[in-house]
């Protein structure tokens, strides 16, 4: 889920990190500083055997297996857009977005975030921010629309607040436009493989829950257990979940974005 901008470092590395070399370079250099030991990378589609392997054993130590995503495969590799985050060296964390056009259209997939059991304390999700904000950049004069899935109150909560006019919304109460209900079905059809979507999982396009979508018929069962810990601060957004979705469902969440709008 996102998490916005927090300070003008921040906004001058999102500016300069466009690709693999700048982003190896720069934040080794600059995360050193500000965030002691940790550093990133990011890869865009050049995906190889050795990052796939890091994100092996980032999943293993997160929540002790290989999830059946096609990525730890070596497969649908061409949008892929990671992130893994490393603690003295060692790959601890990471997360896996894509992007695809719908109607000429551009959107992007926020997608799996995974960290080490031993790391899951130190909030290191918002490094997630430094795979997003480059893909803004990258496509600074287009509206990009973002699609997130999960069963977090507090990642609904921060993607509300990030986009104020995604659906569902429980901040600003928005209502769903056409395109984001043809965009749910589109992204329902097309890839439950690569987010392992359950095969007899249903989707809802008035309220964006997914029945079913984490049910061990191909769907990401292994996040049962940790989704029943994902709550929030604010008691309306633990209710949502718990009032609209089992255990097994998701609610999917899109919203549109524009650089330029961000930043005036």
């Amino acid at each position: 889920m996102i998490v916005w901008l927090d300070n003008i470092f921040a906004l001058l590395l999102s500016y300069l990190l466009i690709n693999y070399m700048y982003v190896t370079f720069l934040v080794h250099g600059l995360y050193k500083i500000y965030c002691g030991e940790y550093s990133i990378r990011r890869i865009k589609y050049c995906i190889n055997s050795k990052d796939i392997e890091e994100l092996k054993t980032i999943a293993i130590d997160s929540v002790g297996l290989i999830p059946n995503n096609p990525i730890f495969s070596g497969k649908n590799l061409d949008n892929k857009i990671v992130l893994i985050i490393y603690h003295k060296n060692k790959p601890v964390g990471f997360n896996i977005m894509f992007d695809y056009e719908y109607e000429n259209e551009k959107c992007l997939h926020l997608g799996l975030v995974l960290i080490n059991k031993n790391y899951q304390d130190k909030k290191l999700q918002v490094f997630s921010k430094y795979n997003i904000i480059p893909y803004m950049f990258e496509n600074i004069c287009r509206d990009i629309y973002i699609t997130d899935i999960g069963r977090s109150a507090l990642g609904l909560k921060l993607f509300n607040q990030g986009i104020k006019n995604s659906y569902p919304n429980l901040i600003n109460n928005t209502l769903p436009t056409q395109f984001y209900k043809k965009l749910f079905k589109y992204f329902v059809n097309t890839f439950k493989e690569d987010t392992q979507i359950a095969i007899n999982a249903i989707g809802d396009d008035d309220s964006f829950i997914v029945y079913k979508s984490n049910n061990n018929n191909g769907g990401a069962n292994y996040l049962v257990e940790f989704n029943k810990s994902t709550v929030s601060k604010d008691e309306k957004y633990n209710k949502y979940i718990n009032d609209n979705l089992d255990i097994e469902d998701e609610v999917i969440s899109i919203g549109k974005v524009n650089m330029l709008t961000l930043l005036f």
